[in-house]
């Protein structure tokens, strides 16, 4: 298919040719359902039992494509899609996507939270996995984040999971909203590529127990430097939230702790941080 220049065209142009191009696009306003779902997922005001999630664009939309995962909104504004490269994604999304939709840029400018979203907004499902879906190999390496309250720090991690090849990232006494639009952009598309286990920890003890997984907990108490550290072939981190550490049940089993030393004023790093030192650490 050839692409055009939209920016040289006029509003009603470039309407009249996605119209022509996809007979199925639908043009909607800001009254359609589509349009006060995604408004709902920002928001989190309504229950969500599919873990639907809004991704923005064209970096979204190639990380569906890349991983095979089928769009259930694919919202467009033809006004906002300029270059060759985001038509051409488009036309690959609109053939997999549950459903089309076109927005004028007013209606646009309302649900996007990404100045940069560049006229392509995508709903996905995430993916949850159970722990009966996890199938620990040799080496096998786990991060937990337990009690972690921000969602850009839970991003950050699941991108150093996923730049380390953690295996996956489990959360036990979960804080936050794990298809936060803001955990997704911290992760920078990882949320899609790393398994993520969201288990009682009640349950993720006596499966890691059953797997031969050595528990090892970042803590500063009576711990080993994180350097010095001999890595069992199956290790499971966990951290903590900055505010209240680990929860107890963790240290009530079989354990390891090991700390990153403090050489300056401060007592710890932002957990993002320290979970990344700890991750290449380990696979080193």
């Amino acid at each position: 298919m050839s692409f055009v220049d939209l920016s040289k065209m006029e509003q009603e142009d470039a309407y009249a040719l996605f119209e022509k191009r996809y007979p199925h696009l639908q043009f909607i306003g800001k009254s359609h359902g589509a349009i006060q779902t995604i408004r709902h997922l920002y928001k989190n005001t309504k229950a969500n039992p599919d873990k639907l999630c809004p991704i923005e664009g064209i970096w979204g939309g190639e990380q569906l494509l890349r991983v095979g995962i089928t769009p259930r909104i694919l919202l467009v504004c033809p006004e906002y899609i300029h270059t060759a490269q985001a038509q051409q994604l488009i036309d690959e999304l609109q053939k997999k996507a549950e459903s089309f939709y076109a927005v004028s840029k007013k209606v646009f400018d309302t649900v996007r939270e990404d100045a940069s979203a560049g006229g392509i907004l995508c709903v996905f499902p995430m993916k949850i996995h159970t722990l009966d879906e996890i199938t620990p190999k040799k080496n096998f390496r786990m991060i937990v984040l337990d009690g972690i309250e921000i969602q850009g720090n839970a991003g950050t991690i699941l991108r150093s999971a996923d730049a380390t090849a953690f295996d996956a990232v489990a959360f036990t006494h979960r804080k936050i909203r794990l298809n936060h639009p803001k955990l997704v952009r911290a992760s920078m598309g990882s949320v899609l590529h790393v398994p993520i286990v969201d288990a009682p920890v009640e349950e993720l003890i006596p499966w890691l127990e059953k797997h031969g997984i050595r528990i090892v907990l970042a803590d500063t108490d009576h711990a080993v430097d994180y350097a010095e550290y001999d890595y069992p072939e199956k290790t499971c981190l966990v951290v903590g939230s900055e505010k209240y550490g680990i929860y107890k049940p963790w240290y009530e089993v079989s354990h390891d702790t090991i700390a990153i030393p403090m050489k300056g004023t401060v007592d710890s790093l932002n957990v993002a941080i320290a979970a990344t030192v700890l991750m290449y650490q380990s696979i080193i």
